[in-house]
């Protein structure tokens, strides 16, 4: 959770993290990664605009928590795949 957080937090748009990491334990390892962003305020045009950052962002965050997955469990990268990662931006 962690090495998530640390890895998210160097986001400059990225003002707070909370990483949440729910293992499942059944016959093969898989889990439920949640992680809520806060993000520095945008000015009013770009939220009236619907600015399409936040899919960008959400995508940048998701590829980082899955690089730090793969870090920890280094023999497995495959199971990468079994993890839901979750991203909410506030």
């Amino acid at each position: 959770m962690n090495k998530i957080k640390k890895s998210i937090l160097g986001i400059p748009r990225i003002k707070g993290a909370e990483v949440m990491v729910f293992l499942e334990n059944s016959r093969e390892l898989t889990g439920n990664v949640n992680i809520i962003i806060e993000t520095e305020s945008k000015g009013f045009l770009s939220r009236i605009m619907g600015d399409s950052d936040d899919m960008k962002l959400e995508k940048q965050i998701v590829d980082m928590s899955q690089i730090e997955i793969r870090k920890s469990f280094r023999k497995y990268p495959e199971i990468v795949e079994k993890f839901d990662v979750n991203v909410e931006i506030s």
